[in-house]
């Protein structure tokens, strides 16, 4: 399994009454210590395809959100692979 070797840009804590907004492409990793309520929305919108697809095929290796991406996706159960693997499956 790929390791994360990349350091957070934020790290901080949202109190009651309080609400984050994280921005479309920002990946992100959440620890919730208390009852809590959160809205998310996570998919590739049609207006982010095609710069989604070209980044992919630029060959983002050695970029870390590539990396951190990658985590995720073994984590989901995807199969492991390159950006050209994840073109074609956003091909199929």
């Amino acid at each position: 399994m790929t390791e994360l070797c990349v350091e957070p840009d934020f790290f901080g804590r949202v109190e009651p009454g309080q609400m984050i907004y994280i921005p479309n492409g920002w990946l992100h990793d959440v620890l919730v210590t208390d009852d809590s309520a959160s809205v998310t929305w996570n998919f590739i919108h049609a207006e982010g395809a095609a710069g989604f697809r070209q980044y992919l095929a630029e060959g983002p290796e050695g970029d870390s959100e590539f990396e951190i991406l990658q985590y995720f996706r073994h984590l989901a159960g995807c199969p492991d692979g390159g950006a050209m693997e994840m073109v074609a499956e956003l091909s199929g």
